[in-house]
């Protein structure tokens, strides 16, 4: 039996406790199993969301104003996962949509690292920003050093 999933890639890390009054929600999801990337065991908990922000994990009160809500029973909720060493260069040029990395639940990757990457990495960065696509992008660390 295929296992049913729904990634939440909020890109922010998931509180303990829920709000001590009702208040208003964007988005509040019931009865999840909530996989938080803490390492503790899988929890049936609601999540609410607020401005794009996760600000509730717990017991949301079913009093609380929300604009939308899902019952996410049989469902488990996770962050999006994090592949540390992608080759993703000009996959991401192909493949602007990342519809590779979403199919795998993946919504971070870090690329570059090794001796398969794209030779002209600032030019590359432009490219991928004039194209448009669906990963953030971080120039940040651009800087390059030859230890010899």
């Amino acid at each position: 039996m295929a296992l049913r999933r729904l990634v939440l890639a909020l890109g922010c890390a998931l509180p303990s406790a829920a709000p001590q009054e009702p208040a208003t929600f964007d988005l509040v999801l019931r009865a999840g199993l909530v996989v938080d990337g803490h390492g503790g065991p899988a929890r049936r908990a609601d999540v609410a969301i607020q401005a794009g922000r996760i600000v509730a994990v717990g017991t949301v009160p079913h009093d609380a104003a929300a604009a939308a809500t899902l019952d996410l029973a049989g469902l488990t909720l996770a962050p999006g996962f994090i592949d540390v060493h992608a080759h993703a260069d000009q996959e991401a040029l192909r493949l602007p949509g990342a519809e590779n990395f979403v199919a795998m639940e993946v919504t971070t990757i870090i690329t570059g690292k090794c001796g398969s990457s794209v030779p002209a990495l600032a030019a590359h960065f432009t490219a991928l920003e004039r194209e448009g696509i669906a990963l953030l992008l971080d120039r940040q660390d651009l800087t390059l050093s030859r230890h010899d």
